[in-house]
């Protein structure tokens, strides 16, 4: 409506004013009012554009005690999608820890033995150098005496010596000896080195890896259950894969789940076959198992969170989860082919050139 008021006490002409009700759902929430300083300033054309605005704010205020509560819900989303993060991070770290733990009593065994051929020959050494000193010190008598019957003799007692520290034989086996702590000293290396690339804290940076590398550190840790279990590993690598852009440590988490999980499979002796292929614009790994193999119904789980075929307290049911994370992380794919009675095969794919990958939690 439109009605027009008196003049104003100072002495003004009188204006055009427009009362417009703001009704939502037959209740009225307010009320706008336009005012012009001219006379029938408002045609049925703005009363009509008036009305259609009306219905718009006023829908808008209605609704505003429920963006308020939206903009709440996306902040308390924020934080709980911050919170999940730092939680993710935490099961990752707390995942790859136990998969340490779990190998610290095979990786002390293949320590031990090396270690052991070190001690054994540093004793053996020490008692074959000993008596090689003997004989050299006897020979040294002789730059001290003059006489040519003395010296016969000091080289008679030199050659009694020989005979009691078994000269010939303590000649030889000094060497071996020294072959014996080399080879104790390399493998005890190899063993550090390969918990060294297995357990590098690089997570958070981009490295140009050996993926060969990688497995074969995760191979070597877990020496101790293969043996144990008498499996045997077959690997057939092409070496024509070049370094490819990864985060190491998390791939190497990656290979010990699956890993391990093989080897759990094999009930008695079985043979694990790892196959690397050069693809052209991605390399392919394949991890297969003569195992117990698994129906339609486990694979379409296996890598859900939390879900485990496990006995309760032998597993955290995060390894696969976490595994299919990393390798998603890296712009890859991984996939498991199965059969009952017949073994498993995890298929990975990863990219050669990444430009881009998706932040490491």
């Amino acid at each position: 409506f439109s009605k027009k008021l008196p003049k104003a006490k100072t002495g003004e002409n009188a204006v055009s004013i427009v009362y417009q009700p703001l009704v939502v759902k037959n209740k009225a929430i307010g009320v706008i009012t336009v005012q012009s300083y001219q006379k029938n300033a408002f045609t049925d054309y703005h009363r009509y554009i008036l009305g259609n605005m009306a219905v718009h704010i006023a829908i808008a205020l209605e609704n505003a005690g429920t963006y308020q509560e939206i903009a709440e819900k996306t902040r308390k989303l924020e934080v709980a999608f911050t919170d999940l993060q730092a939680a993710q991070s935490k099961l990752v770290q707390s995942e790859k820890m136990a998969s340490l733990g779990l190998l610290t009593a095979g990786i002390a065994h293949e320590i031990n033995n090396p270690i052991n051929f070190v001690y054994a020959g540093v004793d053996g050494l020490k008692l074959s150098l000993e008596g090689l000193m003997e004989i050299l010190d006897k020979y040294g008598e002789i730059d001290r005496i003059g006489d040519i019957k003395d010296t016969i003799n000091v080289l008679n007692e030199v050659k009694e010596l020989k005979k009691k520290v078994y000269f010939d034989e303590t000649k030889d086996s000094v060497f071996q000896v020294v072959n014996a702590i080399r080879e104790g000293a390399s493998r005890t290396a190899e063993i550090v080195n390969g918990l060294r690339n297995f357990s590098r804290l690089d997570e958070t940076e981009l490295k140009v890896a050996n993926l060969h590398t990688g497995i074969d550190s995760t191979l070597l840790l877990l020496n101790n259950k293969i043996k144990k279990d008498g499996i045997k590993v077959a690997k057939d690598y092409d070496h024509d894969i070049p370094k490819i852009t990864c985060y190491p440590g998390q791939l190497n988490q990656v290979f010990m789940n699956i890993l391990s999980n093989a080897i759990e499979a094999i009930q008695g002796k079985g043979v694990i076959t790892v196959t690397t292929r050069n693809l052209g614009d991605h390399v392919q790994i394949k991890i297969k198992d003569s195992g117990r193999g698994m129906s339609d119904e486990i694979q379409e789980k296996i890598f859900d969170p939390f879900y485990s075929t496990k006995e309760m307290g032998k597993g955290t049911g995060l390894g696969l989860s976490i595994s299919f994370g990393i390798i998603e992380k890296h712009k890859g794919k991984i996939e498991v082919r199965s059969q009952e009675g017949k073994g498993s095969e995890f298929v990975i794919s990863l990219p050669l050139k990444v430009a881009e990958l998706a932040p490491v939690a």
